[in-house]
């Protein structure tokens, strides 16, 4: 009950068919694998393109939503305009930096303290 109240669901339905999944991550300061079990995650870039660009390591499998050609774009919710959104991907070059999603829904980096969407996901 605790978990569900921190993560916002009042809707009892919908946290029991949650489902916990292992997600992998890497650190260009520490480069060897992480793992964690997790309800709500961000996704990987290479989860969403496929492909490294910016991160270290393929984290994941690129997830079929985003192969056949969805849109990478999110919309703020306060201006109901394109914003830019954190991937979990580390940056290769630098441990500080961190992979997002620019408004055009390319991958980019920046340094972890800007503030930047939250695309919460969730596997039921």
């Amino acid at each position: 009950r605790n978990k569900q109240v921190l993560l916002g669901l009042s809707n009892e339905d919908l946290y029991n068919v949650l489902v916990p999944v292992t997600k992998t991550s890497y650190s260009s300061s520490h480069p060897e694998e992480t793992t964690s079990s997790d309800i709500l995650f961000l996704p990987s870039e290479f989860e969403i393109f496929g492909k490294i660009t910016n991160s270290s390591a393929a984290e994941g499998s690129q997830y079929s939503y985003y192969q056949c050609g969805n849109r990478r774009v999110k919309l703020l919710y306060s201006t109901q305009e394109n914003g830019i959104w954190w991937t979990r991907s580390a940056s290769a070059g630098d441990s500080r930096n961190y992979c997002f999603i620019g408004v055009g829904g390319d991958s980019g980096i920046a340094v972890s303290y800007y503030w930047h969407g939250i695309p919460f996901c969730f596997c039921v």
